[in-house]
């Protein structure tokens, strides 16, 4: 065991349990680099608004990525935080069960959200570039768990792969604007 533990070059965690079982078998110990600090700089939005600042890793890609974030106020309080594990790179899965207005904007391919956005208090989005998926009636619901929702602005959206039907249904919804929406398919809007 000694041996082949020296042989190896594997890290070991900052456990002193682990510390302790190598240590009995007289193997060297290889700890982990501690990666140098990166500076960030952070400015507050604007009085009355929130922020949010977020950041992402994948293995892979597409492969296991996760997202964090952190929502602050104008005085730099922090009002809350968020971790998400995606399965796939390129689907965006988001729970908040307080944010209240959201804008994404992508500026990529198309940013794929999942058949529902799981944000009950939402009142006020904006979506820019994303696609939306259906669930296996066909239908892409999104915004069923909004109930507060609002106002909705959808511009130069789509319906992911052969899905044919928006469903957008809010007994709450009073703005609608659809800029520049389902250009690239032949796909229904229904609005209920």
């Amino acid at each position: 065991i000694t041996l082949s533990g020296n042989i190896l070059k594997g890290t070991t965690k900052n456990l002193i349990v682990e510390f302790g079982i190598l240590k009995k078998f007289n193997i060297n110990i290889h700890p982990w680099k501690t990666p140098l600090p990166k500076q960030v700089l952070w400015s507050p939005p604007l009085c009355g608004w929130t922020k949010c600042n977020s950041d992402r890793a994948a293995r892979g890609s597409p492969g296991v990525a996760s997202r964090e974030g952190t929502f602050r106020d104008y005085r730099g309080s922090i009002l809350g935080c968020f971790s998400i594990n995606f399965q796939s790179q390129t689907q965006v899965h988001l729970s908040c069960l307080s944010l209240t207005f959201l804008e994404l904007y992508n500026s990529g391919p198309p940013l794929e959200l999942p058949n529902s956005l799981q944000l009950p208090t939402l009142k006020t989005l904006l979506l820019v570039n994303v696609g939306f998926t259906a669930s296996d009636n066909g239908c892409a619901d999104p915004f069923a768990t909004c109930k507060l929702l609002n106002s909705l602005v959808l511009y130069e959206c789509s319906l992911h792969n052969d899905e044919k039907i928006l469903f957008i249904c809010s007994s709450n919804l009073l703005n609608l604007k659809l800029d520049n929406t389902f250009r690239a398919t032949t796909s229904k809007l229904d609005n209920a």
